[in-house]
C-alpha cells in the first residue's frame, strides 16, 4: 500500500527586476503534471505564478544546475530548497526572452506516492507569455520526499562476530560506508555525533576522526564508497580485563556497545538521512595477562590449600609446599595449552553447564587454582607419576596428539550432530540441484541430490536474526545462498558463500520478511514484506534495496516467492488466501496464477522450469502445477499427509525428487517425481 499523498504548501515568487525593476508580465512556466519515478512511485509537479513582488532580489544565473531552449525562451533551474523540518521541496526556475527584456522567477512544488532513491528525468515544459507559447524538456535532479536510507556500513562487525580489542593496547577501526550505485550522486556528511559507549569505565579514551567532518573546509566524498571514520578505542588494562573476568556466561557476548550516529544528504536541497553505526566489542587479553591470571590463580591455589591443610591439622613440609609451588604452576600451564589448543580446533568447552573461553581470566585463574590445590595435596603421587610416565608422554611420541584430536573430533561431531537435528525453517535448489536447508540456530545445510542422505554444513549466519527463508543462486561462478530474516522491526538479508561459508548481512527495509527468490535474467534479488504487501528487489552486493510492486491491496499476508526466469515472471504466494500471484518481471504487471490451495507456505520450481511446487500447511499437502499455458491454474496433489500441518520448505534437485523440511520436527524428506518417499533424513 503506498504511502498516503503529502499536500504541499504553495509559495508564489515574483517577476524579477533589473535595474529598478522590470514591469510585470504575463510570461509563465507550467511543466508536466506528473513524473513517474522508480518502482511504482509518481512525483507531481505544479507551477504557480509569477506574482509581481517588486522586493525580490534578482536570480543569479550563474547558480543554474541546468538549462534548456525553446526557441527564443531559455528556462533554467536556479535553486533547490528544502525547508527545514517540513516534507517538501521547492524548485525555482528562471525563464527569460532572449534579445528582450521579460525574466520571470517561478516556484515549482513537489508532491509524491512514495519513497524512492533521488534521481535525473527530462521534465517537459511550457512557456507561455501572452498568445505565445514555446515548449521543450528541462533535465531536473527530482529528490524523494521520504528517502529510503541507501547509504549503509560495509562488512559491519555484529554481536556474533565483535570488534577484538587487545585489553593493553590500543585499535583502530576504519568504519566504511557504501551507497547505493543508482544514486545521483555521492552523500554530502552533514553530522557526525561523538562516540557513545555503553560501559564509559572500561575505556581511557574513544575517539572518531573523519575526513569529510569537522571544518566548513572539509570535503565532500566523491566516490560511493568511502571511509566515512576512524574509531580508536583505547582500554583501561584492569577494567577490560574485569569485563572478561565477568564474561562466564551461557551466552558470551560482546563486551561493551560503541555508538556513532551520523546524517548524510544528497546535495542540492537533499533531506538528511540518519545513519547509525554500531560497534559490539570483545576485550581480548594478551599472553602477558592471560599468563598472570594464571599465575594469580596458582598462588591463590597454593595459599589456601596450605590454609586448609593447616586448619585440619595435616600442614605439608615445607619441602612438599616449595616443589608444589613449582610443579602446579607447570600443570597448569600444559593443562592451558591442551584447552587452548581443543578450543582452537573447535571444540566447545563447558563449565558449570556454561559455555566458556579460554581466553577469559576466570578460566585461567580458576586453571591455576585447582592445579596447585591438586599437586599440594598429592604432591608425592605426581611426582611419582611424571617419573614413571614422562618418557612414555613425550611431545615427540603420538600419544599427546591422538588423545588432542579425538577429544577436538568428538565435540564438533556432536555439535554437527545436534544442528543437523535442529527443526529446518526453509529449503531451496541450487542451479546445479542441491539441496541447502536453513536452520533455527542458523546453519546453513547442504545436501548434494546424489547419493541421498549426504550431507554438510556450510556455515552458519548471525543467531541472533530470526532468519526464516532462503534461496541459492550462482554469483560470479560462486554457489550462493541469500537468507532473509528480521530483527528489531528490521528486515535484514545474509548472503553466505556456499564452498567458504563466509557470510555478510545487511539492514534491507523496515518490517518483516519471509520470502526471498533470486533472477538470474537480471541478477536481482527480490524479497516481500507481507505487513505492507510490498516486493522489494536489490543487487546481489546487498546493495539498492528498493520497492518493486505492491501486491494486489486483497492480497493477505504475502510471502513465499519463486522465479519462473523462463517465463520472466516472479510467483507469489498469499499464505492465507491459498493464491499464487504472477507478477511480469518486466512491466510489473500481475495476475492470480494458482487458486484453490489451503495455506501457501513454500513455493519451488523445478530445474526444467516446467512445475511449480507449493508446500500447503492449510491442507497439508505438496502441489504441482504446470508453468506451460495461459489463465489460473489448478493444483494437482503429489504427496498430502497430516505431518505437512507444519511443512516449511519445498525443493526440487537436479533428479527432479522432491524435498520437503518439516517445521518443529528434526525430518527432511525427498519424494519422488511421482510423490513416492524415498528418503526421510534426520
Amino acid at each position: 500500500m503506498f504511502r498516503s499523498r503529502i499536500a504541499l504548501s504553495v509559495t508564489l515568487l515574483s517577476l524579477l527586476s533589473g535595474s529598478g525593476g522590470f514591469q510585470a508580465t504575463a510570461m509563465n512556466l507550467t511543466l508536466a503534471d506528473s513524473v513517474p519515478a522508480p518502482g511504482n512511485n509518481l512525483v507531481q509537479l505544479r507551477s504557480l505564478g509569477p506574482s509581481p513582488n517588486p522586493g525580490s532580489a534578482p536570480v543569479d544565473l550563474r547558480r543554474a544546475y541546468s538549462s534548456a531552449e525553446a526557441g527564443a525562451y531559455s528556462v533554467a533551474l536556479t535553486g533547490i530548497e528544502h525547508w527545514e523540518n517540513s516534507p517538501y521541496f521547492s524548485y525555482d526556475f528562471i525563464v527569460w526572452k532572449r534579445g528582450d527584456s521579460k525574466t520571470a522567477e517561478v516556484l515549482v512544488n513537489v508532491t509524491a506516492t512514495g519513497s524512492f532513491a533521488d534521481f535525473y528525468k527530462d521534465v517537459p515544459f511550457t512557456v507561455e507569455d501572452g498568445a505565445t507559447k514555446a515548449t521543450g524538456s528541462i533535465n531536473l535532479l527530482l529528490h524523494s520526499l521520504n528517502p529510503p536510507p541507501f547509504c549503509a556500513v560495509k562488512n559491519p562487525y555484529t554481536a556474533g562476530k565483535p570488534l577484538r580489542v587487545n585489553v593493553t593496547s590500543a585499535a583502530t577501526y576504519t568504519v566504511v560506508v557504501e551507497c547505493d550505485k543508482d544514486s545521483v550522486a555521492p552523500p554530502r556528511v552533514v553530522t557526525i555525533s561523538k562516540p557513545d559507549e555503553s560501559n564509559p569505565g572500561y575505556w581511557q579514551d574513544v575517539s572518531a576522526t573523519s575526513d569529510y567532518f569537522g571544518s566548513p573546509s572539509s570535503p565532500s566524498p566523491t566516490t560511493r564508497e568511502f571511509n566515512l571514520l576512524r574509531v580508536t578505542v583505547t582500554p583501561r588494562l584492569w577494567a577490560a580485563t574485569g569485563a572478561r573476568f565477568r564474561r562466564l556466561s551461557a551466552s558470551d557476548g560482546p563486551d561493551d556497545n560503541i555508538v556513532l550516529n551520523a546524517a548524510y544528504s544528497i546535495e542540492p536541497g537533499g533531506v538528511e538521512v540518519p545513519l547509525r553505526v554500531e560497534i559490539p566489542i570483545v576485550f581480548f587479553p594478551s599472553v602477558p595477562v592471560m599468563a598472570a591470571w594464571l599465575f594469580v590463580g596458582a598462588g591463590a591455589g597454593w595459599l589456601a590449600t596450605l590454609l586448609l591443610l593447616s586448619v585440619a591439622g595435616k600442614p605439608p613440609r615445607i619441602s612438599i609446599a616449595l616443589k608444589a609451588l613449582f610443579l602446579g604452576p607447570l600443570l597448569a600451564i600444559i593443562a592451558f595449552a591442551v584447552i587452548f589448543l581443543a578450543f582452537s580446533a573447535g571444540c566447545s568447552l563447558t563449565l558449570f553447564g556454561y559455555n566458556v573461553n579460554p581466553s577469559d581470566p576466570l578460566l585461567q585463574f580458576l586453571i591455576g587454582l585447582l592445579c596447585v590445590g591438586a599437586v599440594l595435596l598429592k604432591v608425592d603421587a605426581v611426582l611419582k607419576f611424571v617419573r614413571d610416565k614422562l618418557p612414555g608422554l613425550s611431545l615427540s611420541g603420538a600419544k599427546p596428539l591422538v588423545f588432542v584430536a579425538l577429544t577436538c573430533l568428538l565435540a564438533p561431531s556432536a555439535r554437527a550432530e545436534k544442528a543437523a537435528r535442529y527443526p529446518s525453517l526453509g529449503l531451496s535448489s541450487c542451479p546445479n540441484g542441491d539441496i541447502v536447508a536453513l536452520s533455527q540456530d542458523g546453519n546453513i545445510a547442504q545436501f548434494p541430490s546424489a547419493p541421498a542422505g549426504s550431507w554438510r554444513v556450510a556455515g552458519r549466519v548471525d543467531r541472533s536474526i530470526s532468519f526464516s527463508e532462503l534461496t541459492c543462486a550462482t554469483i560470479n561462478g560462486k554457489r550462493t545462498v541469500f537468507v532473509v530474516g528480521m530483527s528489531l522491526g528490521n528486515i535484514w538479508v545474509a548472503r553466505m558463500d556456499l564452498a567458504s561459508g563466509t557470510w555478510t548481512q545487511k539492514i534491507v527495509g523496515k518490517g518483516v520478511s519471509e520470502g526471498i527468490a533470486f533472477d538470474p535474467g537480471a541478477g536481482l534479488v527480490y524479497f516481500s514484506s507481507p505487513n505492507q504487501n510490498f516486493i522489494y528487489r536489490m543487487m546481489p552486493e546487498l546493495t539498492g534495496p528498493s520497492q518493486w510492486v505492491s501486491i494486489f491491496n486483497t492480497a493477505a499476508a504475502i510471502g513465499s516467492l519463486a522465479v519462473d526466469s523462463a517465463g520472466r515472471r516472479l510467483l507469489v504466494g498469499a499464505a492465507f488466501s491459498g493464491v499464487v500471484y504472477s507478477v511480469a518481471l518486466d512491466s510489473g504487471r500481475q495476475s492470480d496464477f494458482v487458486r484453490g490451495t489451503g495455506t501457501v507456505n513454500s513455493l519451488s520450481i523445478d530445474q526444467a522450469h516446467n512445475l511449480l511446487y507449493i508446500a500447503d500447511t492449510g491442507k497439508r499437502t505438496i502441489w504441482s502445477v504446470p508453468l506451460a499455458g495461459a489463465g489460473v491454474r489448478n493444483p494437482k496433489a503429489l504427496y498430502a499427509s497430516p505431518e505437512l500441518s507444519t511443512v516449511s520448505g519445498v525443493a526440487v534437485d537436479a533428479q527432479s525428487n522432491v524435498w520437503f523440511a518439516l517445521h518443529g520436527k528434526p525430518d527432511i524428506v525427498e519424494l519422488s517425481a511421482s510423490g513416492k518417499q524415498l528418503a526421510r533424513i534426520r
